[in-house]
């Protein structure tokens, strides 16, 4: 019901999406990549996909939230800066097919993508917008 289990449940969404894909697998992490430790430094950062959630409205009527999958790859030649796209292709496809997650969490369309203009090759970076509708939460008023 709350923007932090959204960002959870997209999480877990997208490990399941690519936890049998053949090439790229990307490390799905919620917010920002994790901070380096002498635990995780041999850890490579790329592919990766972040789930942040970036704004959100509560009206009447419902609650919603815009959230930004961010997808970085790494590539080994310039033909490969298609490996962000298709990560970024395979969610976009998933969650069109399946629009509603955990029963309580509907993907409203529009869903955005676009591949930064500007690249820092050899890390390519792209990013997903969507906007999902929570549970709206009614009002309790003592005495009715």
């Amino acid at each position: 019901m709350t923007p932090t289990l959204l960002s959870k449940e997209i999480k877990d969404f997208i490990k399941k999406l690519f936890s049998d894909a053949a090439t790229v697998k990307p490390a799905v992490y919620e917010g920002y990549l994790p901070k380096r430790t002498v635990e995780n430094q041999d850890e490579p950062d790329y592919p990766f996909v972040l789930v942040r959630m970036t704004k959100g409205r509560q009206t009447e009527d419902a609650h919603a939230v815009i959230v930004k999958l961010i997808v970085g790859v790494k590539a080994a030649d310039e033909a490969e800066f298609l490996n962000a796209l298709n990560v970024m292709d395979r969610i976009r496809i998933a969650f069109s097919r399946q629009r509603v997650i955990a029963g309580q969490f509907r993907h409203e369309l529009p869903l955005d993508w676009e591949l930064f203009e500007e690249q820092p090759h050899p890390e390519y970076l792209g990013q997903v917008i969507m906007n999902w509708t929570l549970p709206s939460v009614t009002e309790e008023v003592e005495g009715i």
